[in-house]
């Protein structure tokens, strides 16, 4: 059988741009407007490359009709799981759906109600190929030959509707495949979803947000500790009926080794601590998940024995982290202990602080849901410890508390995001 290529890109790509269009929409509707949640940009050029090799690998197996006729069930069952998986994370978006719980429960609730029109139009799709199928096979037919009389495409080349089908359907749901896995990963957390009880964000309209930051980035270095003596200064300033604001610190087994007294200051001085992991994750961690949930399990005994109590916030850190790893979300889940990402991630990569840019992506997902935001601020490698962390905090508290709206407060993770609250619909 020899193949028209054009015939087959043109279907691929119809197929591919409505996909990437209504993955647009969703992009540029969606919550959580400013950072990926689960990419990690170093393995961008990984997911190029997979699509290129997903697209080569396809149109080799075309060649031969047993092999393309065995890849059939596996991207069938990738793009049904990637569709799936957009559709129940789209609907949550739209939900803002805070936590692991509501989730699920707004991905239980779609699953129903989509039955109810997936499955019609399943059945109308079969009785149209019962009645007309063979109509529309001879107007293809008819169609091909014209264009081969007037020269559009080669007369030598001969046809098999079927397996010209395939094939176009083969690049296609390459295609789907290769774009919609790091898609739906950017968008939202799915694997933190099943694994964990995960949080991008708390409840919206309380007016209480989440300032999030690593030990590290604050005390790795003493030629910062002027600007954290400002920070802490500032913090504790306030207007009128101003509540001191306070900060959420997540803490590595490493920083509770070496500054177990400095932590517990922190506690004293009425700021939140939580445990988080720095340690990278390479292609081998997903055969350690031993080791890496004895890694959280000895941060989690580590903080026991400097606070007397356990921890009650996990935080997954930095995309390229084993925070992000299944066994880590597992873990922590076990122990009690809730997971946290952000609704807006911000690394700092200048000593002056954040960026107008910046520092106009808080304001506006403050403005937008007026309270519930985690903002997690991290400092690049060139800049850590180097008090621009602590610079940026100031930055943010200093832009939201000139608001016109007021009353906004700067609390620990577990006000922000409740388990069990009350409805704020105004």
């Amino acid at each position: 059988i020899v193949l028209n290529l054009p015939i087959h890109i043109g279907a691929t790509l119809f197929m591919s741009i409505t996909a990437l269009v209504l993955f647009l929409l969703y992009v540029q509707n969606r919550s959580h407007k400013h950072g990926n949640l689960t990419i990690d940009s170093k393995k961008k050029g990984a997911n190029v490359a997979s699509f290129f090799a997903i697209v080569a690998s396809t149109y080799m197996a075309s060649q031969s009709t047993s092999t393309y006729v065995a890849m059939i069930p596996v991207l069938i069952g990738s793009l049904i799981a990637i569709l799936l998986g957009a559709f129940f994370a789209s609907v949550a978006d739209v939900w803002y759906a805070v936590g692991t719980g509501q989730f699920q429960m707004i991905s239980l609730d779609t699953s129903v109600i989509l039955s109810y029109f997936v499955a019609p139009l399943f059945v109308l799709y079969f009785r149209f190929l019962l009645k007309y199928g063979d109509f529309c096979e001879a107007r293809i037919v008819a169609i091909v030959s014209f264009a081969s009389s007037i020269g559009i495409i080669p007369t030598d080349v001969s046809y098999d509707i079927e397996n010209t089908t395939m094939v176009s359907l083969l690049l296609s749901m390459g295609v789907f495949v290769a774009i919609g896995v790091p898609l739906i990963n950017s968008l939202c957390p799915l694997g933190g979803y099943m694994y964990g009880r995960l949080y991008t964000h708390g409840q919206p309209n309380t007016k209480h947000i989440a300032l999030c930051v690593k030990f590290a980035d604050l005390f790795n270095d003493a030629a910062s500790m002027d600007e954290r003596e400002d920070l802490w200064k500032f913090l504790n300033s306030r207007e009128n009926d101003e509540k001191a604001a306070s900060l959420n610190v997540f803490v590595t087994i490493e920083d509770m080794k070496h500054n177990a007294s400095l932590m517990k200051e922190l506690i004293a001085a009425g700021h939140f601590v939580g445990i988080t992991t720095s340690k990278e994750c390479s292609s081998f961690d997903v055969f350690q998940w031993h080791n890496i949930e004895g890694l959280v399990k000895k941060s989690c005994e580590e903080y026991l024995d400097i606070t007397g109590d356990k921890p009650s916030w996990f935080h997954v850190g930095n995309t390229n982290t084993v925070g992000v790893h299944p066994s880590s979300l597992r873990t922590s889940y076990e122990l009690g202990m809730r997971s946290a990402m952000w609704s807006v991630h911000i690394n700092v990569t200048q000593s002056t602080g954040l960026s107008d840019k910046d520092l106009t992506n808080i304001v506006d997902g403050v403005k937008q849901y007026r309270g519930g935001n985690f903002i997690y601020i991290t400092a690049s490698k060139r800049s850590k410890g180097d008090g621009s962390v602590a610079v940026a905090l100031q930055q943010v508290v200093s832009e939201i508390r000139v608001l016109e709206e007021k009353g906004y407060v700067f609390a620990h993770m577990s006000s922000v995001a409740k388990e069990n609250p009350g409805m704020h619909l105004s």
